[in-house]
Order: structure tokens, then sequence, then C-alpha cells
């Protein structure tokens, strides 16, 4: 009968606050909870569902530890977990404190399952937490899908971190929250991995905002001696109030996807008609899909002079390699054995992923090959080097793709991620791509990285190295153009500022005690590294160099064939091999997690100062030997012809590669079980549908702009390209035709006609 009556009680008190809150606002309430408020909500919790509380799996040494500095008499004693996991401060006569009564009644009757769905779909901290970490995952879905139709009620899925002063343990004499800088910071902007920050997931009536959760967790983490650091909530079919910035978007992809489709189908009425464009019919066609796509995607099986076939190899091979790499980073907040993955990275061979940034250095290596090549070329033919136009290239080239995915991430990305690790995508890149987009298309976000952790201060990571090879693309003509106008002091020039491209980094390493690399996973000084040596121009250029040297040579070289020895080739293939095996494996002492060595500073100054440049030389052998015949099964594998196509969408590749994967990481329900096999398994997809995003983009902006370029912008010496007269094997794209000779690695005698279109300069 007293249960009864209680009942009794409790029902009429429920039905009092809601008729009193069918006046008050569905917002977070600003009138402060009184201390008979947050009694009552208290006690009731543990009163009658004291049975469901003993069964939550949660450490008492991190969510029941008893208050250091209590702010108030109530909070004195231990909270409950209840505390931590609802808004239980929340004024109890609000649409919060209403729905969790409702809540509560639900539990203790069993009247129905929404409200065991929702407690049930909390994070609880799992076994093993020293191998796991301090991230207890909820259920998504099970969250977002309860639900009250009577009550009115559905369920609301928050993401909640907090930290704390002191460690959790200690290994090897190391506290445990020491270790988070050592799990790596990549590219100095990802939120660090931090052990010393738990990280857990409630669900609430959708009835209690965001605010009210925090308000009542500041309160109770603050009387444990804890500081909340980040409330995130999602809820299901949320009202879409798309912002101006959204609209705009959408507005833009369509009017884009019109274009492409008008252009289509006016470059297949032509070609049914067999007639040649004429009027406005040429800029439009230049969106054609049709011609473009055949285009990219077409295999020439036949040697074409002046083309370094090797090249289509190296282009896709080192983006998988910076897909591989990006794979183990980007997944790194959402792995489930975070501790325990620490121990499979110790290995020398995991020095692959560890050291795998030289990847980057081949990609600047092929870059001053190619614009040495073709600003010679260029300056042979016409006798004069026209630097507006030069310019005016890489601005068209580049600027549209960058600028389209950057607004893409900062104005629809809210509306395609969901689930428990959204928050780890959402709040920062968004805002920093409403913000610094900018930074990027102009591409000088490197000279914001700041020299200690803090907010992201780019749009999207990847783009330091659109930044640093454009700058070092505008500086080139002052190295390259001394070796055609006075070949003797262009080689002493050039030889100078090679010496000191290879000095500067090694001086600013020893000045300021850095580590000898990018070491992913090594000194807690990597972040001052990667803003002062990495993504610095001057500290980069070593491997740009060493491609223009390669590039003048094969321009002065021409079509002259060589004659090597067996004893200069087998010096040579071994001094390339081990050199660049040193180069990728010689930081295996110190790039390591939990290393705590003091580096040399013999090793420190001589591999932060010539890895870069010693990579790209042994890179110049592999593509000297290919190019001119001594290749042998390298050069076979390299110019494979199924290289062709994705050498073309690498550029592409390379923007949305990471998107990819923070749009999957975050997207994920359940958190991935880190170990190599699934890491590979995981890069083949990613490649796949980065192949599926990247050819959409080449096809909408990349090749469109460059035959708008070439229609609109014909530099002067050159022939006026007739493209049907360009034969190629497959489709004619007229998109490509006119970027003949700047995307030629080309032995050509003056006045020769060239056979193929390649990449642009800048292209991966």
């Amino acid at each position: 009968m007293k249960t009864v009556g209680l009942c009794v009680i409790v029902l009429g008190c429920c039905i009092v606050a809601v008729a009193e809150c069918r006046t008050s606002s569905y917002s977070a309430v600003s009138s402060k909870p009184t201390n008979h408020d947050r009694r009552y909500v208290e006690s009731y919790l543990d009163a009658r569902v004291r049975d469901l509380v003993a069964n939550l799996s949660v450490y008492s040494t991190i969510l029941s530890v008893k208050s250091v500095n209590p702010s108030t008499p109530e909070l004195a004693s231990s909270p409950s977990a209840w505390s931590y996991y609802l808004p239980v401060l929340v004024n109890a006569t609000s649409p919060c404190g209403v729905a969790l009564q409702a809540m509560l009644l639900s539990l203790a009757d069993n009247s129905s399952s929404w409200a065991a769905q929702m407690m049930d779909s909390w994070g609880k901290f799992p076994d093993g937490f020293f191998f796991v970490g301090l991230r207890a995952v909820g259920v998504f879905e099970e969250c977002i899908n309860a639900q009250s139709k009577e009550k009115g009620l559905r369920g609301k899925y928050c993401n909640i971190a907090y930290s704390s002063g002191s460690g959790h343990g200690k290994e090897n004499g190391v506290p445990l929250h020491d270790m988070t800088p050592r799990l790596g910071v990549v590219s100095g902007t990802l939120t660090p991995v931090t052990i010393g920050e738990a990280r857990y997931d409630t669900c609430i009536p959708d009835a209690c905002s965001q605010q009210d959760l925090q308000m009542s967790l500041e309160q109770i983490l603050n009387s444990t001696g804890r500081e909340l650091d980040t409330v995130f909530c999602q809820v299901k079919n949320k009202q879409r109030n798309y912002s101006p910035g959204a609209i705009a978007m959408i507005s833009t992809l369509a009017v884009l996807l019109g274009i492409l489709t008008a252009g289509t189908f006016l470059d297949l009425w032509y070609k049914v008609k067999k007639r040649p464009p004429s009027g406005f019919a040429p800029y439009l066609i230049s969106f054609s899909v049709y011609t473009n796509f055949t285009k990219i995607f077409q295999i020439s099986t036949e040697p074409t002079a002046g083309t370094i076939t090797c090249l289509y190899g190296i282009r896709v091979l080192s983006m998988t390699w910076v897909i591989l790499g990006h794979q183990y980073v980007y997944t790194l907040t959402s792995t489930a054995n975070l501790l325990g993955a620490a121990k499979k990275v110790q290995g020398i061979l995991f020095q692959v992923i560890a050291n795998g940034n030289l990847c980057v250095d081949s990609f600047f290596f092929i870059s001053g090959l190619l614009v040495a090549n073709g600003v010679l070329s260029e300056v042979k033919r016409t006798g004069k080097f026209n630097v507006i136009l030069y310019v005016l290239h890489r601005l068209l080239r580049l600027m549209p793709a960058i600028a389209l995915v950057c607004l893409f991430m900062a104005s629809l990305l809210e509306y395609i991620v969901t689930g428990p690790y959204a928050y780890d995508v959402i709040p920062s890149i968004q805002s920093s791509c409403s913000k610094f987009w900018w930074r990027d298309a102009f591409f000088v976000s490197n000279f914001f990285t700041p020299l200690v952790p803090g907010p992201r201060y780019q749009c999207m990571d990847q783009c330091w190295y659109t930044c640093v090879d454009s700058q070092m693309y505008l500086v080139a003509p002052l190295l390259v153009l001394p070796l055609h106008f006075s070949p003797r002091a262009g080689k002493v020039w050039l030889y100078f500022m090679s010496i000191t491209s290879i000095a500067i980094p090694g001086v600013i390493i020893y000045v300021y005690d850095l580590p000898p690399g990018d070491f992913l996973l090594g000194n807690n000084d990597i972040v001052e590294y990667y803003a002062r040596v990495y993504v610095a121009p001057w500290c980069r250029a070593s491997p740009y160099i060493v491609g223009i040297w390669m590039g003048y040579f094969i321009y002065k070289q021409g079509s002259e064939k060589l004659s090597l020895k067996k004893w200069q080739l087998v010096a040579g293939w071994t001094c390339a091999v081990f050199a660049s095996l040193g180069v990728l494996f010689g930081g295996w002492s110190y790039n390591k997690p939990f290393t705590a060595m003091k580096y040399d500073p013999v090793t420190q100054v001589l591999y932060g100062s010539l890895h870069r440049a010693v990579w790209a030389a042994a890179l110049a052998w592999v593509v000297f030997t290919c190019h001119y015949g001594y290749g042998g099964l390298v050069n076979d594998f390299l110019s494979y012809p199924l290289w062709q196509p994705l050498s073309r969408i690498t550029y592409a590749m390379y923007l949305t590669a990471i998107c990819v994967q923070l749009v999957v990481a975050a997207s994920a329900r359940t958190p991935f079980y880190f170990s190599h096999v699934n890491k590979i398994i995981e890069t083949c997809s990613t490649v796949f549908f980065t192949i599926l995003v990247a050819v959409p983009l080449s096809l909408s902006v990349e090749a469109p702009v460059l035959r708008l370029e070439a229609l609109l912008l014909r530099r002067p010496g050159r022939p006026k390209q007739n493209p049907t007269k360009v034969k190629l094997v497959g489709q004619d794209n007229e998109a490509f035709a006119p970027e003949v000779k700047e995307l030629q690695v080309a032995l050509q005698d003056e006045g020769e006609e060239i056979k193929e279109a390649t990449e642009a300069v800048t292209r991966f």
C-alpha cells in the first residue's frame, strides 16, 4: 500500500508539473535550480531505480569519486552515476525536469521500453580501459530511435568529455596522462588524443537542451575536482534549418550540374551531327562530362617519345602511400584498442607508416622536375618568359578545386555526418572551414601554423602541401631561367641554392633543439617542428631543387642516348636502394611511441638536413634509369599503362582523400579495432571511395577550367590548337589538348609536335 500511495503522490506531482510546463518555454531554463529541486531529482533517481544503477558498468574511480572542494552541501557526498548521464540539476518543473520524471516513472513501473532503451544506450566504460582507453561509446541508433509517443519525447545522443588534473595510473613510471602528446598531433591541427581526458556518451530526453546537460555536468564535475570540456548533442530527424552558406553551396552545385549536363548534351549533339563547335559552343563543351571522362580513363599502350612513363606509377603509388599513412591517423580517436595499439607500432617495419611523410618529398621532386623542364622548353620555343601567365595558370589550375571542397566542408558537412564520433569533426572542422577557407584557397595557410597545440588554423589539413608547392612554384623561375640565359652562372647559382636548402633545416633543428624529422609518434616538440620546419617552404626546398636538377638534365640531354656500363648501374642502384632504406628506417630509435631518448646532435642535424634531399636523389636515379632504358623490371612496373587513369586524378584524390577518411571515421557507429591488416583493408576501401569522389571533382572543375584557360588565355608563341588534329588513343578531349607543352615531360627538338597530353606540373 505504501508503494501504491507513493506512486499516486509522484503521479500527482507529475501532472502539476506538466500543467505548469505548458506555459513555459521549450528551451533551456535560465532560472537557477533550488536546493530542493536538486535533492528531489537525485534522491528520486536513487530511490526508485537503485537496482538499475547498481548494474551500470561504471568505474567508481572515474565516475564516483569523493568531492574535493564541493560547492554545495548537497554535493559533498559522492554523486550518483545518474548525475553523470542526466541533467539532474535542472529545475524539476522545467520541460527537462518533467521529461526526466517521465523517464523515471517508465523505468520504475516497466510501462514502456523507451526509457530503458535510452539508458541501455549509454556509454559504459568497459573492462580493460588500460588497453582500450577512457572512451565509453554508446549505441547511437538505439538512443535516437527511442521514442515515447504518449509523452512526445525522443532520445538525444550526447558526447561528453571531461578532464582531470591527476593521472589514472602509471606505466613504466610515467603518468598515463603525461603520455598524451606522445600519441601524436597530426599536422598540428587534430585534437590530441588525451588519456587524461575521459569521454563517454549518454542519452537524454530531447526536451532537455544541450545547455541543460552542460550546466548540470559542470557543477557535478567541478565538485569532484574535474572540468567539463565539451558537450555535443544530436537528435534524429532534426529540423533542417539550412544556413545561408548551405543554401548558397547547394545552389552552386545545382548550377554546376546544369552546366555539365548542358555541355555534355551539346557535345554529343555536335558529335552526332559531325560538325565542329562554333560561337559560344566551345566554352560550354569544355564542361562536357563525356569527352573529359573518356580522356581521363583512356589508356595508351603505344610508347610515346618524350614521355617519362615511370612518373605514372610513382604518382599513384605515392598517393596510395599518403592515404595509407593517413588511415592510421584519422581513425585514431575512434580506435577501440587505443592503448593496446601502441605495442603494435614499435617494430622497425612500422617506419613505413611513421616516416611515411617522405612520399610528400616525392611529389616535391616531381613538381621541380616538371616545372624546370616546362619553363626551359617554353623559353626555348618562344624566346621569353611570361610571368603573368605563369602565375595565372597556377591560380586557375588549383584554386577552384580547393575552394569548392573547402566551401563544401564549411557549409554541408553537418548535414552529412552523424554518429557518436561526429563531434570529432563537425564543431572544429566546419568552424575552421567557415573562417579560414581563404587561407587554403590562396596558398597561405602554412604561414599561420602555431608553435603550440591550439585551435585549428586552416580548413583542410592536406592543403599545407599545395601552399608550400605553390610558393616554391612562384620562385622556381629564379632558379631555372639562369640555366637558360647563362648556363654556367645558372649552375653555380643552383649549386649554391642546393647547399642552402640543405643547411637551413639543419640550422633550425639545432637552434631550437627539434626532432630530426616529422616523427609522427615521437617527441613532444613535434608540433613546433611541424610549424618551424615541416610546413616551411625554405625547409622543404631540397627535394624540389633535386627535381629541378633532374628536369634540367633531361632538357639538356634531349633525345641523345646514354651508354652506361654494368658496374655503373650496379653502383647506382646499390647507392639508391641503401640510401632510401637508410632514410626510411634510420630514425627508428627515436620514432617510436613513449620514446624519451635524447637526440644525438650529430644525428639530429645530419638526418634533419639531409634525409629529404637524399630521398629525392634516390628517386632521381629511378627516374633517370627508367627513362633512358636501364630500369628493367622497375620501369615495366612503374610504366604499366593501367597507372595512367589514376595518375590523371591524383590531385583531386589528394584533396578529397582526407575528407573521405574524416567522414567515414566520424560516421562510424562502433570503434575501429586497430591492426595492420585492418588498416590495409580500410585503405583499400578509402582509395575506392576517394576515386568515386575525385572523378566528379575533376570532371566538374579541373578539366573545364583547363579548357577555359586555353580558350581565353592562349599563350604567345604557341600555335593555335585544332582539336580535330590532335590524335590520341581514345576519344579526343578539347579540354586537355591546349595543355600540351607544360604538361609534357619531353625530349624534343625545337618545333616538334607534342603527341600526348599529360598532367599539369603540379599533378601528384
